[in-house]
């Protein structure tokens, strides 16, 4: 089900009832997309690890404000054990 949600903070879960849904929903995989790779992406990926979800960052559905700091990002979080792949590979999954 399609729920809009807001945030006032980089992580998605933090003060908000996602976590709630998302056991709702009985899921167990989160596709993360959006802009600020090393912010929001980063704090919402690694909190969705913590919890036990596999993650999924679509590199070409997520931006930074430098490529460096995108890639460095992005390895940042296969480090943590999220998956990276692209919007075709994810869309194939």
């Amino acid at each position: 089900s399609f729920k809009t949600r807001s945030k006032n903070g980089l992580d998605a879960f933090e003060d908000t009832d996602l976590t709630e849904h998302l056991s709702g929903l009985d899921v167990i995989k989160v596709v993360i997309v959006g802009i600020s790779t090393a912010h929001g992406i980063a704090a919402t990926a690694a909190t969705a690890v913590a919890l036990g979800y596999e993650v999924v960052v679509v590199f070409d559905a997520t931006a930074s404000v430098s490529v460096v700091e995108h890639t460095t990002a992005l390895d940042q979080l296969a480090g943590l054990g999220v998956t990276i792949c692209s919007v075709e590979d994810a869309l194939t999954e």
